[in-house]
């Protein structure tokens, strides 16, 4: 089965020196077609940066995202 969509080594990084703040380190995360899944954490943890990244919404630092791969 061919993934939905595909994140690789994605970093977002908020901010600059003592205030920078590293929202997503290196998340790599493959989702299935026809599969629903939970992205779940504690708050701060992430999860609502990586889905504006992986829905297009938030520009990532580095690494990949590919939708319908």
């Amino acid at each position: 089965m061919r993934a939905a969509e595909r994140a690789v080594d994605v970093w977002k990084p908020y901010g600059t020196g003592e205030a920078a703040v590293t929202a997503l380190g290196g998340v790599s995360v493959e989702f299935d077609r026809g599969r629903f899944t939970a992205i779940m954490g504690p708050s701060g943890s992430g999860e609502s940066t990586l889905m504006h990244c992986l829905a297009g919404l938030d520009t990532i630092d580095s690494g990949e995202v590919r939708i319908a791969h």
